[in-house]
């Protein structure tokens, strides 16, 4: 019989807490003051950035085979035959882009 009630009482719980936590609140009244609306309808739009050009690397058809080699060699599990394909690679091109994947691939 104590483990009925135990039970019940058990469920009960469970029920109320699931019940208050589904429970909300409203969200406090935005107050806005007079200057703070004054502030927000006097302040210009601001104006879009100029959109900045992307640089692309000047490679040769060579640079980018031996490139996307390595990157196909790495996704295979070859990654001490491609970083030193990228070691090679950034020592020639002298690219930061190249040079910072050469690294990634020594500090595996």
């Amino acid at each position: 019989m104590s483990i009925k009630i135990t039970s019940f009482a058990l469920t009960l719980t469970c029920i109320a807490t699931l019940l208050g936590a589904c429970a909300t609140t409203q969200p406090p009244a935005a107050t806005e003051t007079a200057a703070e609306a004054e502030l927000v309808s006097t302040a210009e739009p601001a104006s879009p950035e100029p959109e900045v050009e992307t640089e692309y690397g000047n490679f040769t058809e060579e640079q980018l085979y031996q490139a996307i080699i390595s990157e196909l060699g790495a996704q295979r599990g070859v990654v001490d035959e491609a970083g030193d394909s990228y070691f090679d690679l950034a020592l020639e091109t002298r690219d930061l882009g190249i040079i910072r994947r050469a690294v990634q691939f020594a500090s595996a």
